[in-house]
C-alpha cells in the first residue's frame, strides 16, 4: 500500500503544487515535488526516529508531522525528497538477540544434564 502525501505551502488557493512519487518500497521511498513557496511534504506513513531524508541531495530532518506521520520541510521549486529506512543498531542487534538464544539453550541444556545425573544418584 502506497502512503498518501499532502504538501502545505503559504500561497494563494490557485497556486498549483505537485507531488510524484516513484514505486514505494519498505525502506525507501522517493518524491518529486514543485511548489511555488515554501512549505512542507506531510507523508501519512508512520513517523519512527531510523527515518532519515534528503531534500535535493542534502539531509534532512524528518519531523513528526499531525504527531503520527512523517513531515520535511521543502523550498519554493523543484524538490527531489528522498525517505530511506535505516534501523537503530541493526546488526548490532540482530547478533545480541542471536547470543542471548544460543546462550539460553546452553544452559537449559546443562541443567537438564545435570538434573539427569542428580536423579541417577538417586536410584
Amino acid at each position: 500500500m502506497t502512503p498518501r502525501t499532502h504538501v502545505s505551502t503559504r500561497c494563494r488557493p490557485r497556486c498549483r503544487s505537485t507531488c510524484e512519487s516513484t514505486p514505494y518500497s519498505p525502506r525507501e521511498l522517493r518524491f518529486d515535488v514543485d511548489v511555488p513557496a515554501d512549505g512542507w511534504l506531510l507523508v501519512t506513513d508512520r513517523w519512527g526516529r531510523s527515518w532519515q531524508s534528503t531534500v535535493n541531495g542534502l539531509p534532512a530532518v524528518v519531523h513528526g508531522g499531525n504527531f503520527v506521520f512523517r513531515a520535511v520541510h521543502v523550498s519554493a521549486g523543484r524538490n527531489e525528497v528522498a525517505f530511506t529506512f535505516v534501523p537503530f543498531a541493526f546488526p548490532w542487534l540482530v547478533v545480541l538477540s542471536w547470543s542471548v538464544l544460543v546462550g539460553t539453550c546452553v544452559i537449559s541444556a546443562r541443567a537438564v544434564m545435570r538434573g539427569q545425573g542428580a536423579r541417577r544418584d538417586h536410584y
